[in-house]
């Protein structure tokens, strides 16, 4: 009989301290979007600002090669990892100097690079991550 007072005695002290918490705030969700276009072989690009999400445009992938931040503390510009598009600094700060020697220098070069999709958001991750140097770069603009 001890034991079940015991017992019922820790369920009631168990109960009363989870009674003392705050009640967590609900976080507020996204709303759900959908698009209307398939996403194996097209790419949406949405803007999402204040819990609002817009549909802002939609492209068949590999339309286009390069794209450019538009944020006024941005300046990432990214490659098309659909197509396969790649870049590689050529070593000069002089674009006369690049010329289709260079290329072929280059062309089965290891330090060919490409954009991650999952490393988008890091700037160290990008081919094009150091292009304020000046340094001329030659795009690949794969298939």
């Amino acid at each position: 009989m001890r034991n079940i007072i015991k017992y019922i005695g820790v369920i009631f002290s168990g109960l009363l301290a989870i009674s003392c918490f705050d009640d967590i705030p609900p976080v507020k969700q996204f709303d759900v979007v959908t698009s209307n276009y398939n996403i194996a072989s097209n790419s949406t690009f949405y803007k999402i600002h204040q819990n609002i999400t817009v549909e802002m445009g939609n492209s068949v992938r590999g339309t286009w090669d390069l794209a450019f931040q538009s944020a006024l503390s941005g300046d990432h510009v990214l490659t098309n990892y659909t197509s396969a598009v790649k870049a590689i600094k050529t070593g000069t700060l002089v674009f006369e100097d690049v010329d289709v020697s260079t290329l072929d220098d280059l062309l089965h070069s290891d330090q060919w690079k490409i954009n991650d999709p999952a490393y988008s958001n890091i700037k160290d991750s990008l081919a094009l991550k150091d292009w304020e140097t000046k340094e001329v770069y030659i795009i690949n603009r794969g298939i």
